[in-house]
């Protein structure tokens, strides 16, 4: 088993090509393909989170419910 680093890009089609040099010729091989982003920053959100869930909940009726009495604190000096 051999592993081969290398860098490529992905498309605006989302399509990955990749030609891979190898020393092996007419072999049947299993490729495993790991994707991880050139930098190392992690996205918070998925992509198109906010344009995607923006407004959802617009004809929603969401009320808050009474929050009860709590008791009096000492005031602070």
């Amino acid at each position: 088993m051999k592993t081969i680093n290398l860098r490529s890009r992905i498309g605006r089609d989302g399509i990955l090509n990749l030609k891979v040099p190898t020393t092996e010729k007419e072999v049947d091989v299993e490729v495993v393909i790991i994707l991880q982003p050139k930098n190392n920053s992690k996205r918070l959100w998925p992509e198109n989170f906010f344009e995607n869930t923006y407004g959802c909940l617009r004809n929603d009726q969401i009320k808050r419910l009474p929050q009860g009495d709590f008791p009096q604190r000492e005031q602070l000096l």
